[in-house]
């Protein structure tokens, strides 16, 4: 998977979001946080967000954008 600004990837968790997909990473790291670790709720709010930002983000943030949401599209989750 790949990795972009701040939040988004492994190993990633910290800073001021760089961006719109940054901050969608951002919440759904929280989100696991508090429901944990692949949550079926997180994952799914996530690929929505990111939904709803394609028209407005920039190419190289919606190629991540687009990667990180085929991802946890068919990514194994827990309900």
């Amino acid at each position: 998977m790949p990795v972009w600004g701040n939040w988004c990837g492994p190993g990633h968790g910290g800073g001021v979001p760089k961006d719109k997909l940054d901050s969608l990473c951002m919440t759904h790291d929280l989100c696991y946080k508090v429901k944990g670790y692949f949550n079926c709720g997180c994952d799914k709010a996530l690929v929505a967000g990111i939904t709803a930002a394609l028209p407005f983000i920039k190419s190289d943030e919606k190629r991540a954008a687009l990667a990180v949401a085929a991802y946890f599209s068919i990514a194994p989750c827990k309900k």
